[in-house]
């Protein structure tokens, strides 16, 4: 999974999931190289990620209407 938390809403969602990969991936004793933390896209972390991401974009789209 990839985001790139261009808005800050985005880039704070995407610190917290980080954070999480990391700990799982330290967990199984998995090494990667910096910045490359993953979450398996079937893990309770990589689905929650997925809805939260799916939801932000959702209320971006939303309130796109709201200023036309």
């Amino acid at each position: 999974m990839l985001h790139s938390g261009s808005r800050n809403i985005g880039n704070i969602t995407a610190q917290n999931y980080d954070k999480i990969a990391q700990a799982q991936l330290t967990q199984q004793n998995i090494k990667v190289p910096g910045g490359l933390n993953y979450l398996e896209i079937d893990s309770k972390p990589g689905q929650e990620y997925l809805q939260v991401t799916l939801l932000e974009d959702f209320l971006l789209f939303v309130s796109c209407f709201h200023f036309l």
